[in-house]
């Protein structure tokens, strides 16, 4: 089932914004809100309570929909999901959970949707209703405006998982060019991989980039390549998670799945994943990530009783290779 995530974000003073993204996306989503002030002004923090009470006044008001009650409210962590209709939540996240709603200020709210099409109408009205809960100046044209950048505009996240698809897809075989790249992508779209949004949103700059980088030297000069390789390793749980006690450090079975190995022209073993964060400098990715390789480093040496003989991050966004001590 696809899903669609439409958020009402308000970052303590900033202003709200209407964007497809999840918390993953903070970062852009600054970016996003920065903009949207210029255009609407700000809005005043709120606790959990008041803003869920303005959101049910503009709802029982206007509409004949369901208001966010307490009999439909499960805590998550440490975020309060109101059930509204079938597939269709108010998320609201507080600063700083404590169990009070009447005291905890709102971070930023979520509409979460499941996007089966049966309830998007119904979804679409509640995101007006809590944009106007919290800026009762603004107008229907300026809602229009953002919904429909909500409808069109993709996360980093979302970019990045684009990227991604289109890595995997590349044959280093073939010699690429912007205008190859563009035929990669419309063929993506062409056979529903990707929607038409997503082709648009797809950074073709950075996929040429990737041909001119070291890695892809690599890969075709490579005796063997492996994409998309799925693992399972049983690992002690205190290895995800740093909260067990050692009485509790069982073993748990973990499952994944490696973005790339391949055997060099030297027949040596390399492992890479690929990563789409925004970074200023290369130490970022690998404090970040170096645990996560060492599992997947440890992991492939079971499977094909091989030694991993490097283990490397290429970075889109820094459109670099960089290699993880072994």
């Amino acid at each position: 089932m696809k899903k669609t995530m439409l958020a009402i974000l308000m970052c303590v003073i900033t202003v709200f914004g209407v964007t497809g993204c999840g918390k993953s996306d903070l970062e852009d989503v600054k970016k996003d809100l920065q903009e949207n002030q210029e255009k609407y002004g700000s809005v005043e923090k709120e606790t959990v309570d008041v803003l869920v009470a303005k959101f049910n006044t503009e709802v029982v008001d206007n509409s004949s929909l369901n208001p966010a009650s307490a009999d439909y409210l499960t805590e998550s962590n440490n975020e309060y999901w109101y059930g509204l209709i079938d597939g269709v939540y108010l998320v609201v996240v507080p600063e700083e959970h404590t169990g009070d709603k009447s005291t905890e200020i709102v971070n930023y709210t979520l509409l979460y949707v499941n996007k089966t099409g049966e309830y998007e109408d119904n979804a679409t009205s509640y995101i007006k209703y809590l944009i106007i809960a919290n800026n009762n100046k603004i107008t229907n044209s300026e809602i229009d405006t953002l919904l429909e950048d909500a409808k069109t505009k993709l996360t980093g996240a979302q970019k990045g998982t684009l990227i991604h698809l289109c890595l995997q897809k590349m044959k280093e075989t073939e010699e690429y060019n912007l205008e190859k790249i563009t035929e990669l992508i419309e063929e993506l779209k062409d056979k529903e991989i990707i929607t038409e949004i997503e082709e648009q949103n797809i950074d073709k700059e950075k996929l040429l980039e990737y041909t001119n980088s070291k890695l892809w030297t690599e890969l075709k000069q490579a005796k063997e390549i492996h994409k998309e390789h799925p693992f399972y390793i049983n690992i002690k749980a205190s290895r995800i998670y740093n909260q067990i006690k050692k009485e509790d450090d069982e073993d748990i079975l973990v499952q994944g799945v490696i973005d790339l190995f391949f055997i060099d022209k030297d027949d040596k073993l390399i492992l890479v994943d690929y990563k789409t964060d925004y970074v200023q400098n290369e130490n970022e990715l690998v404090e970040k990530y170096k645990g996560q390789l060492d599992l997947y480093k440890e992991a492939l040496e079971q499977s094909l009783n091989k030694k991993v003989d490097k283990m490397c991050i290429y970075s889109v966004y820094l459109n670099k290779l960089i290699e993880i001590q072994v």
